[in-house]
């Protein structure tokens, strides 16, 4: 709006202002239960800016992307969680302003690593609680089980019974 003391009523200009900025950009879709044999996992890459970002790049840390994964636009599909999805996956987007990009570590569950004879170490995620344990008699075991509907668990089992 205008107003000045030579009009005799304020004068109103309609105006669309538009402000451009480099693009930021998320990652959606991690779930924290990667676990082998998984199908169909999906990470999205969400990008804003003013423009619109025109480029988006996805990567992994060491490079090229794993053999199960596809790129659809900004969706990288991960067509059967196995070991090589347990990396660091990086999306870049650009528009003319600049680059962002956004980085996820997916951590694939399905193995146990025995350390030290009776030592070993089980991690679920980053996220999820992870469980060291040390100096287990020989007569128990400890097996990880995963059910596609519930997730992994770790059930104790002693030498000559079924289960605790």
């Amino acid at each position: 709006m205008v107003e000045q003391r030579t009009q005799e009523r304020p004068w109103v200009y309609p105006l669309k202002l538009s402000v451009e900025y480099p693009p930021s950009v998320s990652i959606e879709g991690y779930d924290n239960n990667w676990y082998v044999g998984r199908s169909d996992a999906v990470l999205q890459c969400l990008a804003s800016g003013n423009p619109v970002p025109t480029t988006l790049t996805w990567t992994t840390a060491s490079g090229s992307l794993p053999d199960t994964v596809v790129v659809d636009g900004n969706k990288l599909l991960v067509r059967k969680v196995d070991d090589a999805v347990n990396t660091t996956f990086i999306c870049e987007v650009k528009n003319k302003h600049g680059t962002s990009s956004h980085q996820i570590t997916t951590i694939v569950i399905g193995l146990i690593w025995e350390l030290l004879g009776r030592w070993f170490l089980l991690i679920f995620t980053l996220d999820y609680v992870s469980m060291f344990a040390s100096s287990l008699s020989d007569s128990e075991r400890w097996t990880l089980l995963i059910d596609p509907t519930a997730g992994p668990h770790c059930t104790r089992h002693r030498a000559n019974s079924r289960s605790l």
